[in-house]
């Protein structure tokens, strides 16, 4: 199949997104070390400019996520540390659906029957779970939080998944993991290293993710008979 104009349009404003946040050294702002040196900075600035601050924030997460850039669970990290867990959880949980939302859009509609074809092999047994498993795959993927949600709206785009199931399971399945890295941010305040902030609930909180992974996968296997109680 031939690029088109609009695919070739598509991945070149990705690239640009891409090529941006690295020239801006956005990881560089979001490690430990830097958040710790600049605490009290940051902190005035939130309390002087709260909803700049918010909006800053927003718009930085939601090119994150459409740029495919593996930073979104880093940049939760620092919405906790910013904000409190509680907002920083809402902020980063809007930005991230809003941010899912429009990758899937870009992927689906510019790019989507180019990848299938190109990667029709690759794309077989994902297309076949989906077409098993429906939704509960789609929040499997999410709740297991190995692949970074912003590969699965792509992934998720080269299905025939309707846009507001989409949305809804955007938002339920990354609500866990966005818990788990706000509670994690409101920690950098006392932690020397990243090691530090794997204490027993946030450990706690990964195991939870892990079984709320199965329970999806456990329901289907109810439903399709296949567990004989």
């Amino acid at each position: 199949m031939a690029i088109t104009k609009k695919q070739i349009i598509t991945v070149a404003a990705i690239l640009a997104i891409v090529g941006f946040l690295n020239y801006i050294g956005i990881a560089d702002y979001v490690s430990l070390e830097t958040l710790k040196a600049h605490r009290a900075y940051l902190q005035n600035l939130v309390q002087t400019h709260y909803y700049m601050a918010v909006l800053s924030y927003m718009l930085t997460y939601i090119t994150i996520v459409i740029s495919t850039a593996p930073l979104a669970a880093a940049f939760t990290v620092t919405g906790g540390f910013l904000f409190g867990v509680l907002p920083g959880l809402l902020y980063a949980t809007v930005a991230a659906v809003i941010g899912s939302l429009i990758s899937f859009l870009l992927f689906r509609h510019f790019l989507g029957r180019w990848l299938q074809t190109r990667y029709a092999d690759r794309l077989a047994k994902f297309n076949a779970n989906m077409a098993r498993y429906g939704v509960s795959f789609i929040l499997i993927l999410h709740f297991a939080a190995i692949i970074p949600f912003s590969v699965i709206n792509i992934l998720v785009a080269l299905t025939n998944v309707p846009v507001t199931t989409f949305i809804w399971t955007t938002g339920v399945g990354v609500f866990p993991s966005l818990l788990i890295f706000s509670f994690m941010g409101r920690e950098l305040g006392r932690v020397n290293s990243a090691l530090e902030l794997l204490t027993p609930g946030i450990i706690g909180g990964l195991s939870v993710l892990i079984l709320l992974a199965l329970v999806p996968l456990i329901w289907n296997k109810i439903k399709e008979h296949k567990i004989d109680f």
